[in-house]
């Protein structure tokens, strides 16, 4: 919330689409979530600005992956950030998420705020620059 009072024009785009989407309804219901592209744009630009979870939680390798044993610790913040990642990396652009197949599920490494499954595949998308 407070991004979008930060940024006026992106809450005037985001009502905008609300009252595009909703009609004559008084509410959107969660049938109407697939129509709010711009709305999928502001949460995943929140979410790597401000992940819930800076550090992600620490990850003990039990193969020989690294050296067993070793524990990792992978910031989301400064992953959020990176400037070879992300142009204009500190601020809030929910735009370049239009057009652009980054998720949040953890297969985009750019893009982790909850952290990433074992069996992810890295997967760039250097259009969302």
């Amino acid at each position: 919330m407070i991004e979008l009072l930060r940024h006026p024009k992106v809450m005037k785009e985001l009502q905008k689409e609300a009252r595009k989407v909703s009609g004559r309804k008084s509410s959107i219901s969660k049938d109407d979530l697939h129509e709010m592209h711009y709305l999928k744009a502001v949460i995943k630009e929140t979410l790597r600005l401000h992940p819930p979870i800076p550090p992600l939680v620490p990850r003990i390798y039990i193969k020989d992956v690294i050296a067993q044993g070793t524990q990792l610790i992978f910031n989301a913040w400064a992953i959020g950030r990176d400037p070879s990642s992300w142009d204009k990396p500190d601020e809030s652009l929910p735009d370049r998420f239009l057009n652009c197949s980054i998720d949040s599920k953890g297969q985009h490494f750019e893009l982790i705020p909850f952290g990433s499954g074992m069996r992810s595949v890295r997967a760039s998308c250097l259009q969302c620059k």
